[in-house]
């Protein structure tokens, strides 16, 4: 039996499956079987599966159901002890499963593992995504947002099937971040400090319809919100208010977010990152939703490193994956 389950669920990815498959069957690391679950795709997503030919693809083809019970799926075929993800759209560089493997095997059970990670169009990287790597401050970051790359995903199975799978989702786009929310007391996290994943940007992605996402991540974000003490140990009323503060400016309304600093007597200007966000708000809707979007810090990160021997080294694998060198 293999020691690792790569789990991928793919939906009329035909553009781009290819690629990732490739990129999976290329890691130094060979001891796995890769699950692809078909979700009813009405392209030429299975004619481009079918004609690859290595036994460590394990293809299943369901009606079109949704992702989440295609995760779920994927999982329940899993007979491994470890489980990887990996997204249809995505690309991995060849020494990702080593090296996760490696470092897993050194942390407890009940550990997600991920990494760093670059965002990627038109073939070219447009910036890199280097969250925290520690599981105490992921937790309590889940209270905005996810620092998990859910495609570069490894953990032990068991994390996963002992706190119930995949949340059962409404919303296809989110039902990893719903998930970390459910597990989070009952888990712990590492973030590998090195970029092993290329995720692609997609206009077409649910999760990109800034509106849409807005709304659907408020939504899902509310039964935590209702008791911050009890979900996520914070008592003191500032730090609430800059939480509160801080997932209106991201998701609800901007003047409520000016509201809850004031309200809990938050000096926005002793924060670097408060006092833009407070000046932020002033700006007309549509030019806000765009600032908030262009994820300008991470951008100028990158462009700053650019000419780096690092971040030279990072476009080469980049282009040798996405061209298939």
């Amino acid at each position: 039996m293999p020691t690792l389950s790569v789990l991928m669920t793919a939906y009329n990815a035909a553009a781009y499956i290819e690629q990732s498959i490739r990129s999976v069957l290329a890691q130094s690391f060979d001891d796995f079987v890769l699950i692809i679950v078909d979700d009813g795709s009405t392209d030429r997503t299975i004619d481009i599966i079918s004609s690859i030919h290595d036994d460590r693809i394990e293809l299943w083809k369901l009606d079109h159901r949704g992702r989440t019970p295609c995760l779920n799926f994927g999982l329940d075929k899993a007979a491994t002890i470890y489980l990887a993800i990996m997204d249809a759209d995505d690309l991995c560089v060849p020494w990702r499963f080593e090296k996760q493997l490696a470092i897993l095997k050194q942390l407890p059970k009940n550990t997600i593992l991920s990494s760093w990670y670059a965002i990627f169009s038109d073939g070219n990287i447009d910036y890199c995504v280097r969250t925290p790597t520690d599981s105490a401050e992921i937790k309590k970051g889940m209270l905005l947002y996810s620092y998990i790359c859910h495609p570069g995903v490894m953990c032990n199975k068991n994390a996963f099937e002992s706190n119930g799978g995949y949340f059962n989702a409404v919303v296809d786009a989110f039902e990893e971040y719903q998930t970390w929310l459910k597990i989070n007391p009952m888990v712990e996290y590492y973030v590998i400090p090195e970029i092993l994943m290329f995720l692609r940007y997609r206009e077409d992605s649910l999760s990109n319809n800034i509106t849409y996402k807005q709304q659907v991540v408020y939504a899902i974000q509310q039964p935590y919100y209702d008791n911050l003490q009890l979900n996520f140990g914070i008592t003191n009323s500032t730090e609430e208010a800059i939480y509160r503060g801080w997932r209106e400016f991201f998701y609800g309304e901007k003047k409520k977010a000016r509201q809850y600093w004031n309200l809990g007597g938050v000096d926005v200007f002793l924060h670097s990152k408060l006092g833009l966000a407070w000046m932020v708000t002033f700006l007309p809707e549509y030019y806000f939703l765009k600032f908030k979007e262009m994820r300008i810090r991470y951008r100028l990160m990158y462009l700053i490193g650019y000419y780096t021997k690092k971040s030279r080294t990072l476009r080469h694998t980049f282009d040798a994956l996405y061209k298939g060198k």
